[in-house]
């Protein structure tokens, strides 16, 4: 391919992205800034190619099959799409184990913003896998990450990049153990008049226990959903976690105001509880002990109960919901998780079959921008020849000699035919200026034809610097390794 063909240009740091990732990538031509977030060039979508492609190799391997699905609105409808596809698929026992994964675009309802970690949508690699163990799955995703040279980003289910920018957030990449169930009786809920008494340090004192004997009902709403998380007393509700367990990535989980508190609750705000709540999804945080007697609000005003016992008095979905465990600062690429409906198939002895799903996805974009800051130097964006969109340049020592021209031309079409990805730069313009746009683009290889070696010879200059004169075959051989 000839320079001038490619809708890619490098640029100076002009100040249109405030990261550094996003800037090393805009400086090498891969991205431009536009009203509506970004716009990825010819370079750019190469590069996004060329990962899609790393991507197919590794789930196919794995026995997965790719769809495509239509943009959906959000990872929920992703993964409704996907599960439902799955379940249509596999029709017994015989088809199990069974995979699918798709690219698609996936709106997230952000406003535009000048940073790809949070944009209005994302492009998306999802995948669902029934019937496959958890860590034949996890074992595939981690294998691709590390052909990418990504080591170490997957934690229990999430896929973070590690980083200390501004942008980046607490994630939790380790939680803690659930907890055992109590072993004892606890006696009947009681009502118990409490008037006044609102906070965790009020119900402390008044019934003289400590805050893990008391649950904390956290309400919570999004869009027109609502869920209620309840936790020790001593703990705080992970927004993040719960965010991720509800399949919401656009930070439209927020807590319920206090007017819906009083309509869904009947009760003012401290008041309320797990027992009796209507029309909201409860979310338990596995810290809670099954069996074991707490006190929580009553949804009445002025009253708590105590001696409330999950699991008797009100049940609710189980998981990671408080903020405790291991903490790093980062962004999330991207989940996976077994989901709690399993796959029923017909079993071989006609029985109904049951198999664990599991779904999980990468986010495209912040996938690229943990690429460049992994792979970047002080000259700019330096990926590996299997990512980058160019392997080699091949440029004339002097484009207005029609002979080097021709001996350029010649030589990039020899390349093209060795299966080599070559860009050809045959501007009228100063070498240096040549080889500074391949150090942006993350051309590593760079071929000058001149006059000065014998015929035959070129003159391979190197990232580093370095000038070696070789031949067409040690080029080949250099290109291949």
């Amino acid at each position: 391919m000839r320079i001038e063909e490619l809708s890619a240009r490098t640029s100076k740091d002009d100040g249109t992205y405030s990261g550094i990732e996003e800037t090393l990538l805009y400086r090498g031509g891969f991205l431009r800034g536009s009203s509506s977030g970004c716009i990825y060039t010819t370079t750019g979508t190469m590069l996004i190619e060329n990962i899609r492609e790393v991507m197919s190799v590794a789930l196919e391997a794995n026995g997965a099959k790719r769809i495509s699905v239509p943009g959906c609105f959000g990872i929920k409808g992703m993964r409704e799409s996907m599960t439902e596809y799955l379940n249509s698929d596999v029709r017994s026992y015989r088809d199990l184990p069974s995979g699918i994964f798709s690219f698609s675009d996936v709106l997230f309802g952000h406003r535009a913003t000048d940073s790809l970690w949070s944009s209005p949508s994302y492009p998306v690699m999802s995948f669902a896998f029934a019937g496959a163990s958890k860590g034949a799955v996890e074992s595939a995703i981690d294998e691709f990450l590390k052909s990418l040279g990504l080591k170490g980003m997957s934690h229990e289910g999430v896929i973070v990049h590690e980083s200390e920018s501004a942008a980046a957030e607490l994630v939790c990449i380790k939680g803690p153990e659930p907890a055992k169930p109590y072993a004892g009786r606890s006696d009947k809920a009681e009502l118990v008049e409490t008037p006044d008494v609102r906070t965790i340090a009020a119900l402390t004192e008044f019934f003289s226990c400590s805050g893990r004997d008391i649950l904390k009902t956290v309400l919570l709403t999004y869009g027109d959903c609502h869920a209620a998380v309840v936790i020790p007393g001593d703990n705080e509700v992970d927004i993040e976690k719960v965010s991720s367990y509800l399949d919401i990535t656009d930070s439209s989980l927020k807590q319920m105001s206090e007017a819906d508190i009083r309509r869904l609750t009947l009760a003012d705000v401290g008041f309320s509880g797990p027992v009796g709540l209507k029309d909201i999804k409860v979310l338990v945080h596995h810290g809670v002990v099954s069996g074991k007697g707490y006190i929580a609000g009553a949804n009445r005003t002025g009253y708590h109960l105590s001696n409330v016992v999950p699991g008797r008095d009100f049940t609710g979905e189980q998981g990671d919901f408080a903020r405790s465990g291991i903490y790093v600062k980062g962004h999330v690429i991207g989940r996976m998780r077994m989901l709690r409906e399993s796959m029923r198939t017909p079993g071989e002895d006609g029985r109904p079959h049951y198999s664990p799903v599991q779904f999980g996805y990468l986010n495209l974009h912040r996938l690229l921008l943990t690429i460049a800051s992994k792979f970047s130097d002080e000259k700019g964006v330096n990926l590996p020849d299997s990512l980058a969109p160019f392997e080699a340049a091949v440029i004339p020592s002097d484009a207005r000699n029609e002979e080097l021209v021709k001996k350029a031309i010649d030589l990039h079409d020899k390349l093209l035919g060795k299966g080599a990805r070559v860009l050809l730069d045959l501007r009228n313009q100063r070498m240096g200026s040549k080889l500074f746009d391949c150090d942006l683009m993350s051309i590593r290889h760079r071929v000058i034809a001149g006059d000065r070696l014998e015929a035959g010879f070129f003159e391979y200059k190197a990232r580093s610097g370095e000038i070696t004169p070789v031949n067409f075959d040690e080029l080949v051989e250099i290109l291949s390794v």
